[in-house]
Parts: C-alpha cells; sequence; structure tokens
C-alpha cells in the first residue's frame, strides 16, 4: 500500500474504509494510479518537504484540502464532460 511506503508519522488514511478519503482519491484521479503518485508528491511538494532546509515530517497535516489542490495542481480544471471522458476511457470493456 502507498501510505505504508510513505510511513507518514501521522496517519493519512488513504486506504481507510471508514472515511471518505479513499474513494475520493479514486474518484480524483480516475482509478489511475499514475494521477494519483503525481498528486501525492504534489501535495508534499506544497507542504514544502522538498525544501533542502525541511526535516521535521510530524510538522506536517496531508489534508484533504491540500489533496485536492494537489490533484488541480497536477490535472487542472477538468470539466464536466472532460472527466466523463475519462472516466468512460478508463472502464474496461470485456469482449
Amino acid at each position: 500500500m502507498i501510505e505504508e511506503q510513505l510511513a507518514p508519522p501521522n496517519p493519512i488514511g488513504l486506504s481507510d474504509s471508514t472515511t471518505p478519503l479513499p474513494e475520493a482519491l479514486f474518484q480524483y484521479s480516475f482509478g489511475r494510479p499514475g494521477y494519483l503518485v503525481q498528486s501525492l508528491q504534489e501535495a508534499y511538494r506544497i507542504l514544502g518537504v522538498y525544501e533542502p532546509d525541511f526535516n521535521d515530517f510530524s510538522q506536517i497535516e496531508l489534508t484533504g484540502a491540500i489533496l485536492k489542490r494537489a490533484f488541480r495542481n497536477v490535472l487542472g480544471d477538468i470539466t464536466d464532460d472532460e472527466r466523463k471522458d475519462m472516466w468512460k476511457d478508463s472502464e474496461f470493456e470485456e469482449e
């Protein structure tokens, strides 16, 4: 799991089924791991983790607002029609 690999000092809850976060992440990423990974990287960039003087993970909190901003930064402002097309393109069709 991604959260186990990140090992944040404060649990994020990426796979916590008692919260809406896993479903929201799936919806935001259109079920595509590449979008999810890029957006998580962007979220940590927003929080300053990649700054040369950063050294204290206990001081950061990855919130839903940060994740939403990160997805928007990665994917841009997608219209509802574009979103629907992406969902349609990502669906598996049986032959």
